[in-house]
């Protein structure tokens, strides 16, 4: 039996997916209106989790389709109140709840300067959904658990979706939902790594390409319940200077979904091993080391769907750790469900 709200939603996630797959006809429909536009940019506005899902869609993005992307600052609207000059741009909103001002001020600033705007949210009838010309629902369900969990999963599931269709391409999808079932069901080594790690010790999360984003939401969601500072970021990232803080003691999560190349990780790596001996591998365990802990996750050869499916992985590491660390994992301090920014 799950012992949160938290971790009965993770378990709801293979329902989830199940329900995007099966209503794969929006992200068909949405992708045929975006096609007869002539995008030559994309911008992506979020914030929080969303916006962790965000650097999954723009990596996606970019080496699927090789179009620019950037990362949108709601502030040039809400707070500098800018004109946006967006013909030939592509708007993409993330948010579960849909219901952060300055996001909805975005778009509509966006669909003013000629801009194409698309919304993902967890509820159809929120303000985002419907400020946005076209809009596809994440499938979610209702969501109690102050840290978000399916609906993050579901951003990026539909983000795959959406990317595919835009490219004209109908997704093989076989075996993904059963997939996931069954990494929910086999976490195999999760006790160990839960042993290893702790609120004393300093804990970092690196991830690279399609893992990045799961490496800052991990460090997210730990952060949201476990209430202690981690790092999340890019394994190339860490070279240029973040490594200067790690010692022998510091617990080094490395998110390597299967079919990711030894390339992003062939640098970072060697450096962190001659520091600290406690690297945990999340994913694929090609690359672990004797004595290294490994959590085996998607064993899907597709690096872009696995990084998707090992974020449940993820997120229940988050939901463990709290527990073990004595606090509610379902309402972290000073949080609450849906955070409206201005």
């Amino acid at each position: 039996m799950p012992i949160s709200k938290m971790e009965l939603e993770i378990n709801q996630t293979p329902e989830v997916i199940k329900r995007l797959v099966e209503n794969h006809q929006q992200f068909d429909q949405v992708a045929t209106r975006i096609r007869s536009r002539s995008i030559k940019s994309v911008m992506i506005v979020a914030r929080g989790t969303s916006d962790n899902a965000a650097h999954y869609l723009k990596q996606l993005i970019e080496v699927e389709l090789g179009i620019p992307v950037g990362l949108a600052s709601p502030s040039v609207v809400s707070v500098y109140r800018a004109r946006l000059r967006y013909s030939d741009t592509l708007v993409i909103a993330l948010s579960q709840s849909g219901q952060s001002p300055d996001l909805v001020s975005y778009v509509k600033a966006a669909k003013e300067g000629g801009g194409l705007t698309v919304g993902l949210t967890n509820d159809v009838n929120s303000p985002l959904a419907k400020a946005v010309e076209l809009h596809l629902d994440l499938l979610a369900g209702q969501e109690i658990a102050v840290a978000a969990t399916k609906s993050y999963t579901a951003q990026l599931f539909a983000s795959y979706l959406l990317v595919n269709y835009w490219k004209g391409i109908t997704p093989s999808l076989e075996g993904v939902v059963e997939e996931a079932v069954r990494i929910l069901g086999a976490i195999d080594g999760l006790e160990k790594v839960l042993s290893l790690l702790g609120t004393k010790s300093s804990i970092v999360a690196l991830g690279r390409g399609f893992s990045y984003g799961n490496a800052r939401e991990l460090a997210l969601k730990v952060q949201e319940t476990s209430h202690i500072p981690v790092q999340g970021m890019s394994s190339a990232d860490y070279l240029h200077g973040p490594i200067a803080a790690v010692d022998e003691e510091t617990r080094v999560l490395v998110l390597s979904p299967r079919g990711t190349s030894s390339d992003g990780l062939k640098e970072a790596i060697p450096k962190l091993r001659a520091i600290t001996k406690h690297l945990i591998w999340i994913g694929d365990d090609s690359w672990a080391s004797e004595g290294e802990l490994t959590l085996i996750g998607s064993k899907i050869k597709s690096e872009k769907i696995s990084t998707i499916l090992d974020a449940m992985m993820l997120q229940m590491v988050a939901c463990r750790f709290a527990i073990k660390n004595g606090f509610d994992p379902d309402s972290p301090k000073g949080l609450s469900k849906v955070t409206l920014t201005t």
